[in-house]
């Protein structure tokens, strides 16, 4: 059942204050709509009793309605959906840009904005489930293929249906720890001479793909990795020929890909994101998945073609302007930006609304008996 809250008669600026402090959303709202001016007034005198002269005041003559409504999703959150009506008036363009007081007002994540023909619709993650999100490296995995791979405690990844992954941050951000738990993940939706693992440096990743997952696809030098590209551009081509050849997912992993243009000839580089790109572009009738991790996503580092065409993309840690402009596609200023910590971010979900991300904890080695 929806709630409907609008403003009858202004507050005092100190019952204002007590407004936005108030653990009622009903009141909260009120405060919303008066401390962003989302009303309209008229002058009127009155005449004081006993008293020669007049007093002018002011009336409310038409204020923003809203409706709210709380609501459970699948993850066992508590989600707050916040609809402001349109009126028609001048006022309908303060409705979209409201967010930011939103989430600052509930202390919320701001999940996502829609705007409707008769309305302005914000919801937000106003009670995170307690549901605790673990991926123990170290756990056995039975394949069970669900077309799906677990992100975090709120975002899922459609592999089938929202192809391929860019997962950004810089040193530190906790980018390596994600990717590790992505790859255990995949365990479960492939056969794991279908993982194909291109660590660029050589280093994390390929230590894990080695000792924790035992994969044999895991490239142990530069031209292993051009191989492991080439071989999933022909297994691509070849399903292409055949209907009927084996259609099990195939995921190509490759981490800190720019290093690689340090490392191979101008000519080799381009081609490889010229490969790259054709997996990209045509991997998904396919059945075939690309996850990219990168430092910076630049023009510099990768085609971006690549980067526009991955439908998941996830930027960790403190990113700057610049960074989430390269990842997201999308200009922020500086201070809209949050601060996040080790394995939190940004996440963009097939061209949707950008929204905060928790990576899952991660258990890399196992406790001492």
């Amino acid at each position: 059942m929806k709630v409907s809250v609008t403003l009858r008669r202004l507050q005092t600026r100190h019952v204002l204050r007590w407004l936005s402090r108030a653990p009622s959303i009903y009141l909260k709202l009120k405060y919303l709509i008066q401390a962003n001016n989302l009303y309209e007034i008229d002058q009127f005198t009155k005449n004081v009793v006993n008293m020669s002269n007049k007093k002018t005041k002011k009336r409310i003559q038409f204020a923003a309605v809203m409706k709210y409504v709380i609501s459970e999703n699948s993850f066992g959150d508590k989600i707050l959906d916040i609809m402001i009506l349109k009126s028609g008036s001048k006022m309908d363009d303060k409705f979209l840009t409201l967010g930011g007081q939103i989430q600052s007002l509930f202390n919320s994540e701001l999940l996502s904005k829609t705007n409707e023909i008769g309305y302005v619709s914000y919801k937000l993650l106003y009670k995170r489930s307690k549901n605790s999100d673990i991926c123990d490296l170290n756990n056995l995995v039975v394949k069970d293929t669900k077309g799906t791979i677990k992100l975090s405690n709120r975002h899922n990844w459609d592999y089938i249906a929202k192809p391929h992954l860019l997962l950004g941050g810089n040193s530190g951000s906790g980018k390596s720890y994600l990717l590790f738990s992505l790859v255990h993940k995949m365990l479960r939706e492939t056969s794991k001479e279908n993982i194909y693992i291109c660590d660029g440096k050589f280093d994390e990743l390929k230590e894990i793909a080695d000792e924790k997952f035992k994969l044999k696809n895991n490239a142990k030098s530069v031209y292993a990795i051009i191989e492991f590209i080439k071989r999933v551009e022909n297994e691509m081509d070849e399903r292409y020929r055949d209907k009927f050849r084996s259609r099990e997912a195939i995921f190509l992993v490759i981490d800190e890909f720019a290093a690689l243009s340090l490392v191979l000839e101008k000519d080799e580089f381009k081609e490889l994101n010229k490969r790259l790109k054709t997996i990209i572009l045509k991997g998904r009738s396919a059945n075939i998945h690309v996850l990219i991790a990168m430092q910076r996503a630049s023009s510099n580092s990768i085609d971006l073609d690549i980067r526009d065409n991955t439908a998941i993309r996830i930027g960790l840690g403190n990113l700057s302007t610049e960074n989430f402009k390269m990842i997201f596609g999308e200009t922020r200023a500086e201070n809209e930006i949050l601060n996040r910590g080790i394995g939190e971010g940004y996440i963009l979900i097939d061209g949707e609304q950008i929204s905060l991300f928790e990576s899952p904890e991660i258990i890399k080695d196992k406790a001492l008996e």
